[in-house]
């Protein structure tokens, strides 16, 4: 057993501990657990299923459900806006009578007795070429 010396320097055991630390730093399973720590650590803030990774997909899906959402929402004020008007008498209504022509003439390519209808095809582009050559 070691006899504690009161006249002996405290320098001494100092230098035991930064040495015994020393060598827990030069130690492979020191450097191995911590590691292992570490990655752990960063697949539980960063890749697990409620890391960093997840919960930024969470928030892309929420914008892009909401949006979604605003979209309906509009889609159904104007279908409302629609019923109630078609809920009205055509004939004391103009504006429902031009949405009820409007509709028959878009949808279903309806017109009206003794009505011609003219029909515009796109005109073809001809290359500057080839319209210099045509006399």
């Amino acid at each position: 057993m070691k006899v504690h010396n009161p006249f002996q320097s405290p320098l001494r055991t100092f230098s035991s501990v930064r040495r015994a630390r020393g060598n827990l730093l030069r130690r492979p399973v020191f450097w191995a657990v911590a590691l292992a720590t570490l990655g752990g650590l960063a697949y539980v803030f960063i890749g697990g299923g409620n890391g960093w990774l997840a919960i930024r997909g969470f928030q892309r899906e929420k914008t892009m459900l909401e949006k979604e959402v605003s979209e309906m929402e509009a889609r159904r004020l104007d279908l409302k806006s629609d019923l109630e008007l078609l809920k009205g008498n055509p004939e004391e209504n103009a504006r429902l009578r031009f949405e009820m022509e409007r509709i028959a003439r878009e949808k279903h390519g309806m017109v009206r007795k003794d009505e011609l209808i003219y029909r515009f095809h796109p005109e073809k582009t001809v290359p500057t070429d080839e319209a210099d050559k045509k006399p």
